[in-house]
């Protein structure tokens, strides 16, 4: 796809600031990843125009939302022709060209017309103390923790959560490979399970053998979903249940789901990650990791047993 991209005007005037409210339900996601809000160039949302901050409203029933100023600057694309990113200043070629290819992946967003308006967006500025770039997708109960900067235990969780891909790896798909078993209590025992015939030819199938160790069908389910475990000497990274049962849900005095006494969520691979050791060990005792863990298998899966994120497994 090619784009044409002609500059606009600067909306900032010195002295002026409006804050208009526009809809972002489709595009949160985008959003907040990219900086970057677009509208149809069409008389509908001339409204926007004159914006020097955007309040960005995930739905017509809430009236509150993060506020994010307008970096100066907005452009018209024409999706279909043109010269490319020639008109956008290079600091932002990567952010609009990056919102484009994304949102023509979802229906709504840049099927309205062919020519737009894109919006140059500053940082979040009730979280303008976050530390990383998906910080502000986290719900506002969790962004106020994250974004407490004075805290020295959740600036190094932070500073761990930026260094992820070292530190965890996630399965590939989010399945439940054995409905109806629970983790058997005998960490010590090595043969805690009579796997069905059924299962131990799935399990050959892919070259894999039965676990009987307690944590055992959590590994196997981990593995069989395409997830990979490092080792550290002659040892596997440890498979780490997001869901603990180790606290509340925000607002409730209910307790998260504990999903090794669970049947149906002991071996669904959307709630396990490979941790590396002292990842592992950080994950079960601080409960903001703990709570980035449950985030992420959210955002990769939408594995959210307690509809805490939002609802879907």
């Amino acid at each position: 796809m090619r784009y044409a991209y002609e500059q606009e005007q600067t909306i900032k005037e010195m002295g002026s600031e409006q804050i208009i409210d526009v809809l972002v339900g489709k595009s949160w996601k985008l959003v907040c990843k990219h900086s970057i809000y677009s509208c149809p160039d069409t008389p509908p949302y001339d409204f926007v125009r004159g914006a020097t901050k955007l309040r960005l409203l995930k739905s017509r029933s809430r009236n509150s939302g993060p506020i994010r100023s307008v970096e100066g600057r907005i452009w018209r694309v024409k999706l279909t022709t043109g010269d490319g990113l020639k008109m956008v200043p290079t600091n932002w070629q990567r952010n609009v060209s990056g919102y484009i290819e994304d949102a023509t992946r979802i229906d709504g967003i840049l099927d309205q017309g062919d020519t737009f308006r894109f919006y140059g967006l500053a940082p979040d500025e009730d979280a303008n103390t976050l530390s990383f770039p998906e910080a502000a997708l986290l719900p506002a109960w969790h962004r106020a923790v994250v974004s407490n900067s004075d805290d020295s235990d959740i600036q190094s969780v932070i500073a761990l959560w930026i260094d992820r891909e070292k530190l965890f790896r996630w399965p590939n798909q989010s399945e439940l490979l054995w409905p109806g078993i629970v983790r058997h209590q005998d960490g010590n025992k090595e043969n805690c399970y009579d796997y069905p015939a059924a299962l131990v030819a799935r399990l050959a199938a892919k070259g894999m053998h039965v676990d009987g160790r307690n944590n055992g069908p959590a590994i196997l389910a981990y593995m069989m979903a395409g997830g990979k475990r490092p080792k550290v000497g002659s040892w596997g990274w440890p498979i780490h249940h997001v869901y603990d049962g180790g606290t509340v849900i925000p607002g409730t005095r209910k307790r998260i789901l504990h999903a090794v006494k669970d049947g149906q969520f002991f071996t669904h691979s959307g709630g396990l990650v490979a941790a590396h050791p002292a990842a592992h060990f950080i994950a079960h005792k601080s409960t903001l990791l703990a709570w980035l863990l449950r985030w992420e298998a959210w955002r990769r899966f939408r594995f959210d047993p307690d509809c805490i994120f939002g609802g879907a497994i």
